[in-house]
């Protein structure tokens, strides 16, 4: 069996048909930390859909789309801006 201290990573190995250095570039390649990122970003998102669902039914498509675009689009510190600016204009405006 062939380890990774054995290997001249220069030189190509392919071991039952996986190229054991193109395999190793590309996980160098992944951001691990946005990785971890992303996977708490679903976990809050599937937990709150598990919370949301009415039982029985599920989770309707328009409540999941709310959902994913609260979590994918929306910046809460951003939205509550524009939520206290438009209701600083309506004041102005009367």
């Amino acid at each position: 069996m062939v380890t990774a201290s054995d290997m001249d990573w220069n030189s190509s190995h392919v071991v039952q048909g996986i190229d054991l250095t193109k395999l190793k570039h590309t996980l160098d390649g992944i951001n691990y930390t946005a990785v971890k990122k992303q996977k708490a970003l679903y976990s809050r998102l599937y937990h709150e859909a598990n919370v949301t669902h009415h039982s029985g039914k599920g989770i309707s498509f328009t409540e999941m789309l709310l959902l994913l675009a609260h979590y994918k689009l929306i910046v809460d510190r951003d939205a509550l801006v524009c939520v206290h600016y438009r209701s600083f204009r309506c004041g102005i405006e009367r």
